[in-house]
Protein backbone atom coordinates (compact mmCIF):
# COMPACT_ATOMS: atom_id res chain seq x y z
CA UNK A 1 0.00 0.00 0.00
CA UNK A 2 1.38 3.37 -1.06
CA UNK A 3 1.50 5.93 1.50
CA UNK A 4 -0.80 9.06 1.53
CA UNK A 5 2.54 11.29 1.60
CA UNK A 6 2.87 10.61 -2.34
CA UNK A 7 -0.05 12.80 -2.90
CA UNK A 8 2.44 16.30 -1.57
CA UNK A 9 4.20 17.59 -4.27
CA UNK A 10 7.51 15.36 -4.28
CA UNK A 11 10.11 18.65 -3.88
CA UNK A 12 8.43 19.47 -0.89
CA UNK A 13 8.90 15.66 0.66
CA UNK A 14 12.60 15.08 2.08
CA UNK A 15 12.99 11.16 3.20
CA UNK A 16 16.07 10.27 5.31
CA UNK A 17 17.33 6.88 5.71
CA UNK A 18 19.34 5.74 8.42
CA UNK A 19 20.49 2.03 7.17
CA UNK A 20 22.70 1.23 10.38
CA UNK A 21 19.54 1.66 13.04
CA UNK A 22 17.18 1.15 9.54
CA UNK A 23 14.50 4.09 10.04
CA UNK A 24 13.05 5.72 7.27
CA UNK A 25 11.64 9.18 8.39
CA UNK A 26 9.99 11.68 5.70
CA UNK A 27 9.81 15.24 6.46
CA UNK A 28 7.26 17.88 4.85
CA UNK A 29 8.68 21.30 4.06
CA UNK A 30 11.54 20.58 6.88
CA UNK A 31 8.46 19.25 9.09
CA UNK A 32 8.67 15.37 10.71
CA UNK A 33 5.60 13.45 9.42
CA UNK A 34 6.07 10.33 10.11
CA UNK A 35 8.76 6.93 9.72
CA UNK A 36 8.88 3.56 9.22
CA UNK A 37 11.45 0.84 11.20
CA UNK A 38 11.78 -2.60 10.78
CA UNK A 39 10.99 -4.77 7.73
CA UNK A 40 9.25 -2.13 5.89
CA UNK A 41 11.74 0.13 5.59
CA UNK A 42 13.60 -1.57 2.62
CA UNK A 43 10.24 -1.56 0.46
CA UNK A 44 9.76 2.04 1.81
CA UNK A 45 12.67 3.44 0.53
CA UNK A 46 12.00 2.14 -2.96
CA UNK A 47 8.90 3.69 -3.11
CA UNK A 48 10.20 7.25 -1.87
CA UNK A 49 12.65 6.48 -4.47
CA UNK A 50 10.10 6.03 -7.26
CA UNK A 51 7.94 8.81 -5.81
CA UNK A 52 11.28 11.03 -6.93
CA UNK A 53 11.57 12.50 -3.31
CA UNK A 54 14.91 14.10 -1.80
CA UNK A 55 16.72 11.23 -0.79
CA UNK A 56 19.09 11.46 2.22
CA UNK A 57 21.08 9.00 3.75
CA UNK A 58 22.12 9.72 7.51
CA UNK A 59 23.68 6.70 8.30
CA UNK A 60 26.77 7.43 10.45
CA UNK A 61 29.32 5.13 8.37
CA UNK A 62 27.88 3.97 4.77
CA UNK A 63 28.49 0.49 3.75
CA UNK A 64 29.12 -0.20 0.62
CA UNK A 65 25.22 -1.28 0.01
CA UNK A 66 24.30 2.18 1.05
CA UNK A 67 26.33 4.33 -1.06
CA UNK A 68 25.10 2.19 -4.38
CA UNK A 69 21.55 2.72 -2.98
CA UNK A 70 22.46 6.61 -3.03
CA UNK A 71 23.82 6.19 -6.24
CA UNK A 72 20.86 5.21 -7.20
CA UNK A 73 18.37 7.97 -5.13
CA UNK A 74 20.61 10.49 -7.10
CA UNK A 75 20.53 9.39 -10.59
CA UNK A 76 16.87 8.85 -10.18
CA UNK A 77 16.14 12.06 -8.86
CA UNK A 78 17.72 13.79 -11.59
CA UNK A 79 16.02 11.32 -13.95
CA UNK A 80 19.57 9.58 -15.20
CA UNK A 81 18.46 6.09 -14.32
CA UNK A 82 18.94 5.43 -18.32
CA UNK A 83 22.64 6.81 -18.49
CA UNK A 84 23.51 4.35 -15.30
CA UNK A 85 25.38 2.06 -17.87
CA UNK A 86 26.65 4.73 -19.47
CA UNK A 87 27.99 6.17 -16.34
CA UNK A 88 29.33 3.29 -14.78
CA UNK A 89 31.29 1.94 -17.77
CA UNK A 90 33.53 4.79 -17.35
CA UNK A 91 35.07 2.52 -14.72
CA UNK A 92 35.11 -0.24 -16.62
CA UNK A 93 32.11 -2.42 -14.88
CA UNK A 94 28.81 -3.89 -15.70
CA UNK A 95 27.07 -3.59 -12.35
CA UNK A 96 26.99 -0.95 -9.65
CA UNK A 97 27.91 -4.09 -7.54
CA UNK A 98 31.73 -4.15 -9.40
CA UNK A 99 32.28 -0.60 -8.09
CA UNK A 100 34.90 0.43 -5.12
CA UNK A 101 33.94 2.27 -2.31
CA UNK A 102 36.48 4.90 -3.33
CA UNK A 103 34.64 5.10 -7.22
CA UNK A 104 31.30 5.33 -5.75
CA UNK A 105 32.18 8.27 -3.16
CA UNK A 106 33.69 9.37 -6.56
CA UNK A 107 30.50 9.34 -8.58
CA UNK A 108 28.33 10.11 -5.73
CA UNK A 109 30.14 13.16 -5.01
CA UNK A 110 30.36 13.88 -9.04
CA UNK A 111 26.29 13.23 -9.29
CA UNK A 112 25.51 15.53 -6.72
CA UNK A 113 27.03 18.46 -8.79
CA UNK A 114 24.95 17.21 -12.23
CA UNK A 115 22.01 19.25 -13.01
CA UNK A 116 20.37 17.59 -16.14
CA UNK A 117 17.60 19.66 -18.49
CA UNK A 118 15.34 17.78 -19.93
CA UNK A 119 16.95 19.60 -23.48
CA UNK A 120 20.36 17.96 -22.15
CA UNK A 121 18.04 14.16 -21.60
CA UNK A 122 16.16 14.92 -25.24
CA UNK A 123 19.78 15.81 -26.76
CA UNK A 124 21.32 12.69 -25.29
CA UNK A 125 18.70 10.61 -26.66
CA UNK A 126 18.70 11.76 -30.15
CA UNK A 127 22.71 10.94 -30.30
CA UNK A 128 21.16 7.51 -28.99
CA UNK A 129 18.43 6.85 -31.51
CA UNK A 130 21.51 7.77 -34.43
CA UNK A 131 23.51 5.45 -32.76
CA UNK A 132 20.77 2.63 -33.06
CA UNK A 133 20.14 3.65 -36.78
CA UNK A 134 24.47 2.67 -37.35
CA UNK A 135 23.77 -0.55 -35.21
CA UNK A 136 25.35 0.76 -32.44
CA UNK A 137 23.24 -0.10 -29.19
CA UNK A 138 24.00 -0.73 -25.63
CA UNK A 139 23.88 -4.97 -24.95
CA UNK A 140 23.70 -6.49 -21.77
CA UNK A 141 27.36 -8.27 -22.44
CA UNK A 142 28.86 -5.59 -23.19
CA UNK A 143 27.11 -2.93 -21.39
CA UNK A 144 27.67 0.61 -23.08
CA UNK A 145 31.19 -0.53 -24.41
CA UNK A 146 30.46 -0.17 -27.68
CA UNK A 147 28.58 3.20 -27.60
CA UNK A 148 31.15 4.86 -25.74
CA UNK A 149 34.07 3.46 -28.06
CA UNK A 150 32.40 4.78 -31.18
CA UNK A 151 31.68 8.01 -30.01
CA UNK A 152 35.28 8.44 -28.38
CA UNK A 153 36.84 8.28 -31.76
CA UNK A 154 37.70 12.17 -32.27
CA UNK A 155 35.79 12.30 -35.91
CA UNK A 156 32.23 11.36 -33.97
CA UNK A 157 32.90 13.11 -30.62
CA UNK A 158 35.92 12.37 -28.71
CA UNK A 159 34.06 11.62 -25.80
CA UNK A 160 31.91 9.04 -23.93
CA UNK A 161 27.82 10.23 -24.26
CA UNK A 162 27.33 11.11 -20.20
CA UNK A 163 30.53 13.75 -20.68
CA UNK A 164 29.15 15.33 -23.53
CA UNK A 165 27.32 19.00 -23.14
CA UNK A 166 24.12 20.02 -24.71
CA UNK A 167 26.12 22.05 -27.45
CA UNK A 168 28.54 18.75 -27.97
CA UNK A 169 25.52 16.68 -28.35
CA UNK A 170 24.10 18.38 -30.93
CA UNK A 171 26.90 18.53 -32.82
CA UNK A 172 27.73 14.60 -32.29
CA UNK A 173 24.09 14.25 -34.26
CA UNK A 174 25.31 16.15 -37.03
CA UNK A 175 27.87 14.46 -37.54
CA UNK A 176 26.09 10.70 -36.93
CA UNK A 177 23.63 12.37 -39.20
CA UNK A 178 26.42 12.56 -42.04
CA UNK A 179 27.62 9.03 -41.49
CA UNK A 180 23.86 7.58 -41.80
CA UNK A 181 23.50 9.62 -45.43
CA UNK A 182 26.66 8.37 -46.89
CA UNK A 183 25.78 4.92 -45.83
CA UNK A 184 22.80 4.82 -47.65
Amino acid sequence: MKTVITKIDPVRVTVEYDSIENILTYFVDGVRQYGFCGPLVEEKFHEALESGFNIQLTAKKMDIKDKIRQFHAILAKKGLMDLKQDIIAEYGVKSTKELSEMQLDELINRMQTVSVSQELRDARSLVLNLLSKLNITGSKEDGWKRVNEYLLQPRIAGKVLYDMTEKELKECALRLRSVISKSH
